[in-house]
This record gives structure tokens, C-alpha cells and sequence, in this order.
């Protein structure tokens, strides 16, 4: 098995931070309270959305680790 290297750790650490942020912010919509349909579906897509991109991010992150553990 190969040490990653520092660039590849930097995009890592990266993409972690976004990943973090993405769900602090999930949170905070989860909690938030609506008064109206119109606020609950606007609501549900934002954490629709949210939800896309952690798991977006999340998929980066496992090719930067796939593709570091398969150059060995």
C-alpha cells in the first residue's frame, strides 16, 4: 500500500471541511420550522439538494482513496 501524497491529502482534508459544512447546514434545515406547504416543499428540496451533494462529495472521496490504495 502507497502513502498518499500531500496533494491528495490537501484534497482530502477538502473535501472533508465541505462535507462537514454541507451537514451543519442540513441540520440547521432540519430543524427549521415551516408555517406553510409552500415553506415545507421549498424545505424538502433544499435538503434534497444538500443531500445530493454530500453524497456527491462523499463518492469523490472514495475515488481519491480507491485510486491511491489501486496504484499500489
Amino acid at each position: 500500500m502507497e502513502k498518499m501524497d500531500k496533494t491528495t491529502r490537501k484534497n482530502l482534508k477538502k473535501i472533508q471541511r465541505q462535507i462537514k459544512k454541507f451537514k451543519r447546514e442540513l441540520n440547521k434545515i432540519e430543524l427549521r420550522p415551516c408555517n406553510s406547504d409552500a415553506e415545507l416543499k421549498q424545505k424538502e428540496e433544499d435538503i434534497s439538494i444538500i443531500k445530493r451533494e454530500i453524497y456527491e462529495l462523499e463518492k469523490e472521496a472514495n475515488q481519491f482513496a480507491l485510486y491511491v490504495y489501486s496504484k499500489g
